[in-house]
């Protein structure tokens, strides 16, 4: 495990001149995804006596909503199997609208069911409504062939509409966070995924400081395939403008509201779609709002953080504590 004393002496790196040579390395496991903690602090003595949090943290609506355990999704699917052919229910549910807008294409609610149950099959998701009996789904996932009715792909369809009305009020609240793609240096990656998830410059001094890089996560993965994700905190100038650039881009990327929504990747099953595009279309709608949150030092968990943002929140609260309040405690030299 890396922990913040991995970071410099001083507990931080500009941004500006660091790169992936001079980044405390973590040597034993790969880093494979960057986060990024866009914070405000409050230094205005009035509004911190009125009550102001002194810290408060950006926080983004994801497009997952976590169904693990819940029985009224898990009995729309048929059961997982010991030889790993069936999965079981997605984690996710396939948020859906009347139809989706991609790529400056326009597809219809039965073309959108009909690639989101493709998706789910090659998963060894499958659904009852696909498959009557769990022989007939084991022999779908096997296969990946099947044939669906029109009433067949409605339901599903109004399964997924009624599972995304439900559970409205509950998506993630994420940091920016995300892959970095093979070889890519790390502040690159950095920008690209803050840019992707928030519409943030972290190069334009106008938003924020420079990003500081306070440590690794700790190792998480599967044996023999553990990997790290490089965590950075970003302190934006102005908690107003911040708002309203999450906000304009959010709108520049959603105009019709029938833009992509969802976390799986049903988009490569569109017919005639241009994968790349849509891929790169998607990573700019992964998420859907975003607004500052206070910071509790000793409750820093947002309800609807998962393991992973949580994990996230601790890192950032033990640099604050180590790095950052220290120092402003320490008197001044006459």
């Amino acid at each position: 495990m890396a922990s913040l004393s991995s970071a410099s002496s001083s507990g931080s790196t500009p941004a500006s001149e660091f790169s992936a040579q001079n980044i405390p390395c973590c040597a034993e496991f790969p880093v494979s995804g960057v986060a990024n903690i866009l914070f405000y602090e409050e230094t205005d003595e009035a509004c911190l006596a009125a009550g102001e949090p002194k810290y408060s943290t950006l926080l983004l609506e994801g497009d997952r909503r976590h169904m693990d355990g819940v029985p009224e999704w898990e009995n729309h699917w048929h059961k997982a199997t010991e030889d790993g052919v069936l999965k079981g229910a997605p984690h996710s549910i396939y948020l859906s609208k009347d139809k989706l807008v991609l790529t400056g294409k326009e597809f219809d609610k039965m073309t959108v069911a009909a690639a989101q149950m493709k998706h789910a099959v090659t998963k060894g998701w499958v659904p009852k409504v696909l498959a009557e009996t769990p022989e007939m789904a084991h022999s779908i996932a096997s296969t990946e062939e099947f044939s669906v009715t029109h009433e067949q792909l409605m339901t599903f369809h109004e399964l997924m509409i009624s599972f995304t009305n439900k559970t409205r009020g509950s998506k993630n609240q994420e940091f920016v966070a995300g892959r970095r793609d093979d070889g890519e240096d790390l502040f690159k990656c950095l920008k690209r995924e803050t840019w992707e998830e928030s519409g943030v410059d972290i190069t334009d001094k106008a938003y924020c400081d420079k990003p500081i890089f306070i440590g690794y996560s700790d190792p998480f993965g599967s044996p023999g395939r553990k990997r790290v994700t490089a965590i950075f905190v970003t302190k934006m100038v102005n908690y107003c403008d911040t708002l309203s650039c999450v906000d304009s881009m959010l709108y520049l990327r959603r105009p019709t509201g029938f833009e992509y929504e969802c976390a799986h990747s049903y988009f490569k099953h569109l017919p005639g779609i241009d994968e790349c595009a849509a891929k790169a279309e998607k990573a700019t709608l992964e998420v859907t709002g975003g607004k500052f949150f206070p910071l509790d030092l000793s409750q820093p968990h947002h309800p609807l953080m998962d393991v992973k943002n949580k994990a996230f929140a601790d890192k950032f609260v033990a640099y604050l504590t180590k790095a950052v309040e220290p120092a402003q405690k320490k008197p001044r030299r006459e």
